[in-house]
């Protein structure tokens, strides 16, 4: 294989991992707190699965879906904060624990769903 795909490689796994790592860490409140190795983990599975068998595009198409999802729980949190506890937050450990199972499951669903498209 050539030097332009290997810095390709290089590239795509750097800008899907900090996507990754970023997306996941927004819903947790602490960033020591050990919650963090789901998202990161389960980034690191699928892009390492993707680098050996070539599926990298599928990871692009997972990480835009996982973008997705943290938009529109962040509108939809927002708009529960501010309609139903009239401006309280919802800040505690099982929304950091659910936001970090829930981003990382539609990260690896989303890989898995563009590979049966691909």
């Amino acid at each position: 294989m050539t030097a332009r795909h290997w810095i390709r490689v290089l590239l795509a796994v750097l800008v899907y991992g900090t996507a990754i790592s970023i997306g996941g860490a927004l819903f947790v409140s602490d960033p020591t707190d050990p919650i963090l190795v789901v998202p990161v983990g389960g980034g690191l599975t699928v892009i390492a699965h993707a680098v050996r068998t070539a599926q990298l595009d599928e990871v692009g198409y997972a990480v835009g879906g996982m973008w997705a999802t943290i938009l529109v729980v962040s509108v939809g949190v927002g708009v529960v904060e501010t309609v139903a506890l009239s401006g309280r937050s919802l800040a505690s450990d099982s929304v950091d624990v659910l936001g970090a199972v829930v981003v990382t499951t539609v990260l690896i669903v989303g890989y898995v769903v563009a590979l049966k498209r691909a």
